[in-house]
């Protein structure tokens, strides 16, 4: 069965010109392939789509047609939370001072603190939740790419068993 696909592959590549007239797909995934056992173009195009499938079956994954990996839950922290949380520190800090200055309007730096608590508070949780958005899309960016890499791999081995030189 395997000959009779390699034959109709390769004489399908001969009749289309298309083993020629495309870059093999190792190029597509970065990859040098030499016929170690001089096997011609058209050879090396049937082997290389074989490998492809093989690889693409084994692993589950199509460089071709990459699939994201689902993105990662990240958890946002409620700027209206983190504003309030900074008001009331904002207005403690407003009564020291107050304090500390021997001020008779104590309302008015707390009034002042709790506004520029409240700003602060809400201002690092947005810097926080797009911290975390950033970290989530590394990860799933690191994701995609070790997905390559185990294609890559996978491509290899079979390429290699088939006696060509893979870097």
């Amino acid at each position: 069965m395997k000959t009779t696909t390699t034959l109709l592959a390769t004489l399908g590549a001969l009749l289309l010109g298309t083993a020629s007239a495309q870059p093999p797909l190792s190029s597509s995934l970065g990859l040098w392939v030499y016929p170690s056992a001089g096997q011609t173009a058209n050879v090396q195009a049937v082997d290389e789509s074989e490998c492809y499938t093989w690889a693409k079956g084994t692993t589950g994954i199509d460089p071709q047609n990459p699939t994201a990996p689902p993105p990662a839950e990240v958890p946002q922290t409620s700027t209206g939370g983190a504003a309030m949380a900074g008001a009331v520190r904002g207005a403690v800090r407003g009564t020291v001072v107050a304090d500390v200055t021997d001020h008779h309007d104590r309302e008015e730096y707390q009034a002042a603190g709790a506004i520029m608590g409240a700003a602060q508070g809400a201002r690092a949780a947005q810097q926080r939740n797009a911290q975390a958005q950033q970290q989530a899309q590394q990860q799933q960016q690191q994701g995609m790419q070790q997905q390559i890499t185990t294609f890559k791999n996978a491509f290899s081995a079979c390429i290699e068993g088939r006696k060509y030189t893979v870097k």
